[in-house]
């Protein structure tokens, strides 16, 4: 039974080595400009330090990497609630998803748009963004919100 538990750290204590090494390695590769490590460390840190997280979002999404704009951009709406300098800030990034073909952008757009109390602009949005092909569950069901609302 001792071998077995102490097996089992030494496994846990390797693991926890290899994770150390390749996050040296992947902010080495951010900081040489790979968009993909960055996005990656952003990950990595998604749950266990956001101000971490953010900072390697933008910096992937500076990089060129999509999916570290339209994350910044969500990260941003979810703290706008009476805060315009967050919900501008995501405005910022959405419109660069948008602007780069992706629906999930447009959507965001479209939400903010609706935050802001300017319609022809939320329903601009929405429908450029509705009608491309979407990855997130949220802006899916925005779209079908925004099209049982148009069809009554």
């Amino acid at each position: 039974m001792r071998k077995l538990v102490l097996i089992f750290i030494i496994f846990l204590l390797s693991n926890s080595i290899l994770f150390a090494t390749d996050n040296k390695n992947k902010e080495i590769q951010c900081k040489n400009r790979n968009a993909d490590a960055c996005f990656s460390l952003a990950m990595f840190y998604n749950s266990s330090n956001k101000n971490k997280e953010k900072y390697f979002l933008e910096k992937s999404c500076k990089l060129g990497h999509i999916g570290g704009c339209f994350l910044t951009g969500r990260l941003y709406l979810a703290t706008s609630k009476n805060n315009e300098q967050n919900l501008n800030k995501a405005k910022k990034y959405f419109e660069i998803v948008c602007n780069k073909g992706f629906g999930d952008g447009c959507v965001g757009l479209g939400v903010i748009y609706e935050k802001l109390g300017r319609l022809y602009e939320m329903n601009k949005y929405l429908k450029k963004g509705c009608s491309m092909q979407l990855r997130e569950n949220m802006s899916i069901n925005t779209c079908k919100k925004f099209y049982s609302l148009n069809n009554k």
